[in-house]
């Protein structure tokens, strides 16, 4: 049975042979992922003799696990001989960050007969289920662990086409809408940011691009108004709130306010998960993606903060009477044949292409949703030349 391994999931691997089992995960999963007993005690003592840590070893275990899918990572807990409670208490706890949990039973074979009599005894323990964690037998299940952000070739070797969806804003049947249409035509999914506030289905919304991300459909830019959720969110939680809220935001964390602890607890440490999975700035072939702006050092190969400020919250200048006003000029930079998509700064009823001073050419994709207007995207193929090509573009 062919199985999907979310980007923010917890999983942990049970087996007896420790070499099996260490090289299948080491093999599958990015070493990052991976918390084993071994390393963590290499970590704490210097050594991989566990018996004086007891648990003391476990603890720190979990909380790096805690604190991992806290970030919005996914976890490969290594540690085959846990006791039932202590399982079913790393089970809970993946239940409490609102991410799938997995146990991954390993081939025992070749480990000893006492070890293979344990493992067994695991083994029906475990099919009995917890209610909480779904199997994946790897001597009978095939799995896939999704890997973040694919190159041009990946992408362009199993979907058709690309699908760059504009500012939803909390507004779920236009981006449903969007999904289907990407979907039917079997295109990746880009989301170029503020797929949050605004619109009365904000959380529900940013849910629904979690999936979308979590599971490999598409990636997300990171727009200003998640960096600026996420930023009350965690002073919230310092005790002391500093920044200032908006009218879309309050949408959002009114929303938030109205839950339970739980389902909030749940909602934040999956929208956790998706900004720490977005990126400011992306570039696939010859298309880079960002929220709002690029700045002209960006095409020079250059990084920082700046570059990454620009991404996620624009460019301004002054206007006459000295209010800051969003500026386009840095459309000019672009090089030619290069194409950049934003959102951010509403363009009206329809996306507007912009051709630089070098002969690029930016696609302003906000078309208003969840304040009125409609949610826009724009649908990329690759051509013979290699470069991707605007083909049409959409309202939803």
């Amino acid at each position: 049975m062919h199985k999907i391994i979310p980007l923010h999931s917890l999983v942990i691997a049970v087996g007896p042979n420790n070499e099996t089992r260490e090289n299948l995960i080491r093999e599958v999963f990015p070493e990052h992922e991976i918390i084993s007993a071994p390393s963590m005690c290499e970590r704490l003592v210097g050594h991989q003799r566990m018996t004086a840590l007891g648990g003391h070893l476990f603890a720190e275990m979990r909380r790096f696990a805690e604190l991992k899918l806290k970030l919005g990572s996914r976890v490969i807990f290594d540690a085959p001989n846990l006791k039932k409670s202590d399982r079913l208490a790393l089970a809970k706890m993946g239940e409490r960050f609102g991410v799938p949990v997995f146990y991954l039973i390993c081939d025992p074979t070749g480990a000893p007969s006492f070890a293979i009599d344990a493992f067994e005894a695991t083994q029906a323990d475990l099919r009995k289920g917890d209610g909480v964690a779904e199997i994946i037998d790897t001597r009978i299940d095939t799995f896939v662990p999704i890997l973040p952000r694919p190159s041009l070739e990946q992408i362009f070797s199993r979907w058709s086409g690309i699908t760059v969806i504009g500012d939803v804003h909390g507004k779920m049947q236009g981006l449903l809408a969007a999904l289907s249409w990407a979907r039917r035509r079997n295109h990746y999914i880009v989301f170029l940011g503020d797929v949050i506030d605004y619109g009365r289905d904000t959380l529900a919304v940013a849910d629904e691009v979690y999936r979308v991300v979590t599971r490999g459909e598409g990636e997300i830019i990171l727009g200003n108004h998640e960096r600026k959720i996420m930023r009350w969110i965690e002073q919230r939680d310092s005790g002391v709130v500093r920044i200032r809220i908006g009218e879309g935001n309050r949408v959002t964390i009114q929303a938030l306010q109205e839950l339970g602890a739980i389902a909030r607890s749940q909602w934040e440490g999956r929208f956790r998960g998706l900004v720490m999975l977005s990126e400011p700035i992306r570039r696939i072939g010859n298309v880079v993606f960002s929220h709002a702006a690029v700045h002209p050092d960006y095409w020079k190969g250059q990084t920082g903060v700046e570059i990454e400020r620009w991404a996620t919250l624009g460019n301004y200048i002054q206007d006459e009477k000295g209010n800051p006003q969003p500026s386009t000029e840095w459309v000019d930079a672009i090089p030619e044949g290069m194409v950049s998509f934003v959102g951010h700064q509403c363009v009206g009823d329809h996306p507007i292409s912009i051709k630089g001073r070098r002969g690029g050419q930016a696609v302003f994709l906000d078309t208003g949703s969840g304040k009125g207007g409609n949610l826009s995207s724009a649908d990329l193929k690759l051509t013979e030349d290699g470069a991707m090509r605007v083909i049409n573009y959409n309202r939803h």
